[in-house]
């Protein structure tokens, strides 16, 4: 009898009494969770998703098929049926460097720094009931590449460098009723990073040195999610991803050392 005066309730609870509510959880979630901004690396939303058509806009949002598992988990509760979703695609940036007048290191402006990287993911969701969803999410979301080549004015800085990861996302959503949806999720996510420079031996007749770093690690993450529906054309989404700290340990690797730096080097 309380399941039904409660179901009664929410088919009678105007538009506007839904809009003053979802827009008082909204700040109030807002507020409780307020912090000062910040960030390094990078990130990219080149998942090769649908969502790519929009610019990944309102993607917390958006819900159009399974790759809201990895956007916002909440969202998986609008998708009536099970779903999977595969994609793929290429990124090529464009990174070009002009060597100034006053330069003085030999060297070129190395062309086109940016590296040809393949992309894919892969998003499941599985519609366990009317109100349950579970989400697998396999992809990455930062990580690129540059390579100005080995004659690159600032070669004794950098010559190469490329950051490469890759996750793994389980997910759950649940619809508390018509207009709001929660989701949460962890992520498993393995990194590699790579550096080369070049090494200046100070001696016009010996070539330059070799100086390279790789390492790999894992990292652990979680996402929460909230998606409000106050009336049927107006969607809400907010989302939390968490930090994933990489500690990347590194052994150098120097070649081609000329007689003066292998002396110090001893």
């Amino acid at each position: 009898m309380q399941r039904t005066v409660e179901t009664r309730s929410e088919a009678t609870e105007t538009p506007s009494r839904r809009v003053n509510r979802t827009i008082s959880l909204a700040t109030a979630i807002l507020l409780t969770f307020v912090t000062s901004a910040r960030g390094a690396g990078l990130e990219l939303y080149e998942t090769g998703a649908p969502d790519l058509g929009t610019a990944s806009a309102g993607r917390a949002a958006m819900a159009a098929d399974a790759s809201t598992a990895a956007a916002n988990p909440a969202g998986m509760t609008l998708l009536n049926r099970s779903q999977l979703l595969g994609a793929s695609g290429v990124l090529l940036p464009s990174t070009n460097f002009d060597v100034a007048p006053q330069t003085t290191t030999s060297g070129g402006g190395g062309g086109n720094a940016g590296v040809f990287f393949p992309i894919g993911s892969f998003f499941y969701v599985h519609k366990l009931s009317e109100r349950v969803r579970l989400g697998l999410a396999v992809f990455s979301d930062f990580g690129l590449g540059g390579d100005y080549g080995k004659t690159w004015v600032g070669r004794y800085y950098i010559t190469e460098a490329s950051l490469i990861t890759g996750k793994i996302n389980p997910s759950i959503a649940y619809e508390v009723n018509n207009w709001l949806s929660v989701g949460a999720g962890f992520s498993f996510a393995v990194g590699r990073l790579t550096f080369q420079s070049k090494v200046n031996n100070a001696r016009p007749r010996v070539p330059d040195g070799g100086f390279a770093l790789e390492s790999w690690d894992e990292a652990f993450g979680a996402k929460v999610g909230i998606l409000l529906r106050p009336i049927s054309k107006l969607r809400i989404g907010l989302t939390y991803q968490s930090p994933e700290d990489y500690k990347f340990g590194f052994r150098p690797h120097v070649t081609g050392l000329g007689p003066i730096l292998s002396h110090l080097r001893q």
